[in-house]
């Protein structure tokens, strides 16, 4: 064989198997960039930064629920037999006010009469720089650019995630939408492993303690920058309601605070971005952070903020009952309760 003909015959051969590639991830399409699953195939849900974005753009739902790790308890069927919704869950581990931009900039751009968003707000988020990302985002799968596409569709963990897929169907395998991403079975929730996890923290601010707390309005531009990432979805759209809710961290988050001497300045935002919130028509909020009996049970928790899926559910039950909605009228109230609670509560007898 001539080396020209050698060159050719392996071109030809390199671009069909870049060809048998692209066609076996465009058909399985794992991550859901272009499709939901075809010929039987179950949706699997695993990869939160990279699948959110085809979820949210090719799913059928009309509700959804959007935020970070304090959302993958949640059970998007609790929502359908409670109140008639039909929702899917677009969960972002770690997610910052720009992730939740971009899922929340999906799910207004595809088809959907969205009714309803049910959003996670952190602390953390409002405090930080709102050009941060929970990690480096694949913009080829966020965006509408076609020809970036060559990331995905001849991408070599795309092609294995696509032949498991395809196993999947192929072995029947069940569909996960509503547990997926639950972390409810797979951890240890006990006192011990909060106090583990808080201890390195509590150790380093005890020995280098802060020479003075946080201004009370330390945090108001960032607040500002990260509610502008936020606030646009809900004036653009006053046919959709939505939830806002503030997770029930343990107290042992809140010593933090205490310690590196930022309480105060936390809470001022978090009054500043619900004050923000409720100056809309169709947003609700709900306000957690000050449950005593739920953030002082220390056994409920894996980390200092994680919690068991009984306290999604509560907080589900609770969107369905009034419970601990938050109005103009009484939301100072009830962050200066959860100052009250962080300043006065006795940390040294968790820890003996």
């Amino acid at each position: 064989m001539s080396c020209r003909k050698f060159v050719w015959v392996s071109l030809i051969g390199v671009m069909s198997l870049l060809c048998l590639c692209g066609i076996v991830v465009f058909t399985a399409d794992p991550f859901y960039h272009y499709h939901k699953p075809w010929f039987g195939m179950p949706v699997v849900l695993y990869n939160e930064v990279y699948q959110t974005s085809g979820v949210a753009r090719n799913f059928d739902y009309d509700s959804a629920i959007v935020g970070s790790s304090m959302t993958e308890n949640f059970r998007a069927s609790w929502f359908d037999e409670d109140f008639g919704w039909n929702t899917v869950k677009l969960s972002y581990e770690g997610a910052r006010t720009d992730d939740l931009k971009a899922v929340l900039t999906e799910i207004f751009e595809s088809e959907h009469p969205v009714k309803n968003i049910v959003l996670a707000v952190d602390d953390y988020q409002m405090v930080s720089d709102s050009s941060l990302q929970a990690t480096d985002r694949p913009e080829y799968l966020y965006n509408a650019n076609i020809f970036d596409d060559v990331n995905y569709l001849f991408n070599k963990d795309a092609l294995q995630a696509s032949v498991e897929r395809i196993a999947d169907g192929i072995t029947g395998r069940k569909e996960d939408i509503d547990s997926a991403y639950n972390f409810s079975t797979k951890y240890e929730f006990s006192k011990e492993q909060v106090l583990k996890d808080a201890a390195p923290f509590r150790e380093n601010i005890t020995a280098n303690p802060p020479t003075e707390n946080a201004p009370q309005d330390a945090y108001i531009e960032q607040c500002e920058d990260n509610l502008n990432n936020l606030l646009p979805f809900i004036e653009e759209h006053p046919e959709t309601q939505f939830i806002i809710i503030y997770s029930p961290y343990s107290i042992l988050n809140w010593e933090k605070k205490v310690l590196a001497g930022t309480l105060e300045a936390q809470l001022y935002t978090d009054a500043y971005a619900i004050e923000r919130f409720l100056s809309y028509d169709n947003v609700r909020v709900f306000y957690f952070q000050d449950e005593y009996d739920m953030i002082t049970d220390l056994d409920m928790y894996m980390d200092t903020c994680h919690y068991v899926e009984e306290y999604n559910y509560y907080i589900e039950q609770c969107i369905k009952s009034g419970k601990n909605e938050v109005t103009k009228e009484n939301y100072k109230e009830r962050l200066e309760h959860m100052y009250e609670i962080a300043m006065s509560y006795d940390y040294e007898a968790v820890w003996e």
